[in-house]
């Protein structure tokens, strides 16, 4: 029989998604340079800075990122949980073996709970992240309904070589991990890395309906071995500059230009960004960090548990964007609706009924 395919409800897709806290477009450079096989692993073994750079954005970027979306989400909703080994000085110590409870909360402080009748605590520190017991010691068996709506964080991959490649568009973090260590199985190093085109694909991705008018933050994350291959032509930034001050010229007028139109409401982009090698190398990065309101640049030297530190150091700093914009996104609303009341009353004194009476 033909099944004639039903619309979705869904379809066309919203232009603004309320439950998206942010989009990271991380770019990675491909450049040639990238295959040098000069950076140590964590156990002393000569690999690739590609294969590093992926390897710790895994570990020590999305890893982490997605374990505190999903702790969020589940204190926000309340989980069933499994609280696996010793739970050293917590009332729940006393029991053996698999213990199953419910948290509830809403992220922060501490999160009581009942554990076979019971009482266990969950302290968290002012990021959200469990202190008192050790994240590995919470075992989630069952997701509350409509968890992974609370809050979303999408990730786009740009590769950076002579031209730029989008590997794939705003999936959400919790299958960008492993999206990005299939990619990363596979994934070739060649050619000039140039800025330019991986920079313009991050303008395309923040400037579409979905990005530009939501409320969340809008993050780049970028991963170089080198400074900028680009050679710059247009007489705007060729005029009175020379060297690498013309790409910096360039690459920050950019990007200040996209910081401005999607910051208009309110503080919304962030970017990081990570040099692996030579400090040296990286003072165009230092440039365009410097130009912009939420901004850093970091370097690492080329071993894997130094590239790790930097990213996870990456990683905390995005967070506190995202809740910066949060925070900017809710008090730009109430004063909307403030101002909405203000109006309304104002409209209302003029009414010919209002004035008479």
């Amino acid at each position: 029989p033909v099944v004639t395919p039903q619309p979705s409800r869904s379809w066309p897709p919203p232009r603004v998604d309320p439950n998206l806290k942010a989009h990271y477009v991380v770019v990675v450079d491909h450049s040639g340079s990238m295959n040098e096989k000069d950076c140590l692993d964590d156990d002393g073994y000569k690999v690739t800075r590609l294969e590093a750079a992926y390897q710790k954005l895994v570990e020590s970027f999305l890893l982490p990122t997605k374990d505190k979306i999903d702790i969020d989400a589940y204190y926000a909703r309340g989980a069933r949980v499994r609280v696996v080994g010793s739970l050293c000085d917590l009332n729940a110590a006393r029991h053996n073996g698999t213990l199953h409870g419910t948290i509830h909360g809403t992220g922060h402080g501490t999160i009581h709970g009942t554990v076979e009748g019971g009482r266990f605590e969950v302290k968290l520190d002012s990021t959200g992240h469990i202190t008192t017991v050790k994240r590995e010691s919470l075992e989630i068996v069952r997701r509350p309904p409509n968890a992974s709506a609370v809050n979303i964080i999408n990730v786009s991959l740009v590769t950076m070589s002579t031209s730029a490649t989008v590997v794939f568009e705003r999936c959400p973090i919790s299958l960008a991990v492993s999206a990005v260590e299939r990619f990363a199985d596979t994934a070739v190093a060649s050619g000039h890395g140039n800025y330019v085109p991986a920079f313009a694909e991050v303008e395309r991705l923040f400037r579409e309906p979905l990005d530009a008018n939501g409320d969340h933050t809008l993050g780049l994350v970028m991963v170089s071995d080198g400074r900028p291959s680009d050679v710059v032509t247009d007489e705007v930034f060729t005029t009175n500059l020379f060297g690498d001050d013309r790409i910096s010229t360039l690459l920050s007028w950019r990007l200040r230009a996209l910081e401005a139109a999607v910051d208009e409401r309110h503080p919304r982009f962030a970017c990081t960004m990570l040099g692996i090698g030579a400090e040296e190398q990286f003072h165009v990065l230092e440039d365009v960090s410097s130009s912009l309101s939420r901004a850093s640049a970091d370097t690492s030297t080329l071993d894997s548990s130094t590239i790790g530190s930097s990213l996870s150091s990456m990683a905390t700093t995005m967070m506190s964007s995202v809740l910066e914009t949060q925070t900017a996104a809710s008090r730009s609303k109430r004063t909307l609706r403030a101002v909405d009341r203000e109006s309304a009353s104002a409209a209302a004194s003029r009414r010919p009924d209002a004035r008479r009476s």
